[in-house]
């Protein structure tokens, strides 16, 4: 993982192999094929896994390859192979349902920090798409992506125009990691942890405006429960409510 983009060299006589962005599970890589000459039909791409092993042996069943685009405006890389998503447009019909107010609570007192107004990312399509192609965004408002098991993440800002600071928090709510990106950076940025269950998208300088440190900071679970509640998903399967916050 550690490794990227992950660079596979053909056998003699194939064609040349340049890298272009694409990503499969928890795996970004880049690869592009340019062909020198017709490929024979039972030539496929190369598909890459999440570990070491797996992508060796995906290379050795190169027919069985597939390209799988990345999973939302930041790449938030949250679960593992599935179906291949439409590529993203700039309508979001259908998509994140409305705003729900989700305070962020100091951890030490469990007094209200921020309130923000919070677009649930839940389903493949809503973080397929995430904040690409929108060109403002309030500075009370975010997206959070919320995901069933927690992994280490990666990120990226394909087709994203605004700067975001990019909050990592675990299951139980608490911020652990921010990140800085700049709009259309295809830089691959991946968490320092590996329990991420939760991401924000909110307004680049948003957290240092607030003074609101990683450590600090919790999610309002409760919130968030009846915000997913009511966009018709089962708090269960994506919070532990009543959590301590973990060190």
């Amino acid at each position: 993982l550690k490794e990227l983009p992950f660079k596979w060299s053909p056998p003699a006589g194939w064609p040349e192999v340049r890298h272009q962005d694409l990503c499969v599970g928890l795996v970004e890589l880049r690869m592009v094929y340019r062909l020198a000459r017709p490929w024979p039909a039972t030539l496929a791409a190369v598909l890459a896994l999440a570990s070491p092993p797996a992508a060796a042996a995906a290379a050795r069943r190169a027919s069985d390859g597939t390209a799988l685009a990345g999973r939302s405006s930041l790449r938030w890389s949250s679960q593992s192979l599935a179906a291949k998503e439409p590529e993203p447009t700039p309508d979001e019909a259908g998509l994140f349902g409305p705003p729900f107010k989700v305070p962020l609570l100091r951890v030490d007192t469990g007094d209200v920090a921020a309130d923000v107004q919070m677009q649930l990312a839940v389903t493949p399509a809503e973080q397929h798409h995430g904040l690409m192609f929108r060109r403002s965004l309030r500075e009370d408002s975010g997206m959070l992506f919320l995901y069933a098991r927690p992994s280490r993440r990666v990120l990226w800002m394909k087709n994203t125009l605004v700067p975001l600071d990019a909050a990592w928090f675990t299951g139980d709510g608490v911020l652990r990691e921010v990140q800085h990106l700049r709009p259309l950076d295809l830089t691959y940025r991946w968490s320092a942890r590996s329990d991420i269950a939760m991401g924000l998208e909110a307004p680049q300088g948003f957290f240092e405006k607030h003074g609101l440190q990683p450590g600090s900071l919790r999610l309002d679970l409760h919130a968030l429960s009846s915000a997913l509640t009511e966009r018709g998903f089962d708090p269960d399967e994506f919070l532990t409510l009543g959590a301590r916050p973990q060190h």
